[in-house]
């Protein structure tokens, strides 16, 4: 009788680990709107002891949110991260937060928050590379709503840690953000202390470092 309740009790608990798994994964891509257009569209997101949550519409196009999370905490808000590798490998090792309607055009927020912390507003990151690699490896980047909207807009900010108010940045030029891709126009002021990446959970604060190649991403396409 004991052996027989040690094993229920086993074959209890393993159930319960695979489907709290299983809840997870389907939590990645568990509204039928999202993930559904292009290959490999949300591949590895979550992976890795990570954590992916995709909100509708959200992830449509050809690697969009491939290995979002891996390792790390992605959360993509309602009708973004559309087209070519629009938020490959965010929040990677780090954690990412993207608000609705944002990171729309090819590499738009393209490893963003990989080892770092990176958080974007609503109907922001709209032009290709508008935002690609913020907030990276140690370094983290808040861009407010509505900001960033042009192509290579903030992509000069990938050096360090920043603030973008919201209505902000939304051209190339000397008095903007950025003047060019590397250059950085007047607007681009280092605000914000360098952070360790999370790897507790996305409601705690960041307490360890961990290094994260957006390399990884090779394996999951393989995959």
């Amino acid at each position: 009788m004991r052996v027989t309740l040690f094993i229920f009790a086993v074959l209890t608990v393993l159930c319960g680990i695979v489907t709290a798994k299983d809840e997870r994964q389907l939590a990645v891509t568990k509204d039928s709107t999202s993930c559904t257009s292009g290959g490999s569209v949300c591949a590895g997101a979550g992976d890795n002891d990570g954590y992916a949550d995709i909100k509708a519409y959200a992830c449509n196009g050809l690697y969009a949110c491939l290995s979002s999370g891996y390792g790390g905490y992605a959360t993509i808000s309602s009708g973004s991260c559309h087209q070519v590798y629009a938020c490959t490998g965010a929040g990677q090792g780090g954690r990412a937060t993207v608000g609705s309607n944002s990171c729309l055009q090819d590499y738009a927020c393209f490893g963003i928050g990989a080892g770092g912390v990176a958080t974007i507003g609503s109907g922001s990151c709209e032009g290709i590379n508008a935002c690609r690699e913020l907030g990276t490896q140690g370094k983290r980047i808040e861009i407010g709503s509505n900001s960033c909207n042009c192509p290579y807009c903030c992509k000069c900010l990938g050096d360090g840690s920043y603030v973008v108010p919201d209505n902000s940045c939304n051209e190339l030029g000397a008095d903007e953000c950025c003047k060019s891709a590397t250059e950085k126009g007047n607007k681009a002021s280092a605000t914000l202390p360098p952070t360790e990446s999370p790897k507790a959970a996305p409601s705690t604060a960041p307490t360890s470092s961990k290094k994260y190649s957006l390399k990884l991403i090779s394996i999951a396409i393989s995959d």
